[in-house]
């Protein structure tokens, strides 16, 4: 179920799986927004990746900012190897892990009402928010144009590393990790039902498929999706 992520709602599903471990012996939550074990891991695996593709040669690497494990991790790392590569983070436009106003957004899987503790915001050179309706648009436009379906939280870093181009050279690597596929937003920001109900219906776009097919995929009792 989506819902709109607030103060209240965001730390009361942590407090809910708490509880839960507290009550139930057998229960486990790793608890990423608070476990070291979340950057550790990305520090030596995802950041030494990175590196040890492009060595000195990366002048950027673009992450969203959810859990922060994966954001504080890679930019240890890769800041340990090569301290002038440029590490941005990027959130929700109403999430405050950078700081900011506190505020209401859709985007799942990024953002959060509150800063994790494992954050370590030393090695992060900026911070970047951007909004629902920028972060749908980006990621149909890549499935529509380019057939690459791609999820929200990957989204947020594909529209904000678009903005500061004029900022690297030609033959500048850039990394934009995209950790989430687009196939669990099928229902929802590839679905013009949705974006109508969610107020983005200035995303919708007219069908470039065949009649013929899409009149086969209606009548084998299928949803019809536009990208």
């Amino acid at each position: 179920m989506r819902d709109k992520m607030g103060m209240k709602t965001g730390r009361n599903i942590i407090d809910l799986a708490k509880n839960i471990v507290k009550t139930y012996p057998n229960a486990f939550s790793p608890m990423q927004f608070e476990n070291p074990v979340n950057p550790d891991e990305h520090y030596h695996s995802t950041g030494r990746e990175l590196c040890e593709t492009f060595g000195d040669n990366l002048a950027a690497c673009f992450t969203t900012a959810g859990g922060c494990g994966t954001l504080t991790g890679v930019s240890r790392y890769s800041k340990e190897k090569n301290p002038q590569v440029r590490i941005y983070g990027v959130e929700p436009v109403g999430s405050i892990i950078f700081g900011g106003e506190q505020g209401k957004f859709l985007v799942q899987e990024a953002g959060l009402p509150f800063t994790p503790s494992i954050l370590d915001i030393n090695h992060i050179d900026f911070t970047l928010k951007v909004a629902d309706i920028d972060v749908f648009g980006k990621a149909k436009k890549l499935a529509r144009s380019e057939g690459i379906l791609i999820g929200e939280t990957g989204a947020c870093s594909v529209y904000a590393a678009l903005d500061p181009l004029d900022d690297f050279n030609p033959g500048d690597n850039i990394v934009v990790i995209i950790p989430d596929g687009g196939e669990r937003y099928i229902d929802t920001i590839y679905n013009n039902a949705w974006l109508s109900e969610s107020n983005f219906s200035e995303l919708i776009q007219q069908s470039t498929m065949e009649p013929g097919l899409e009149e086969i995929i209606i009548r084998e009792g299928d949803s019809l999706n536009e990208f």
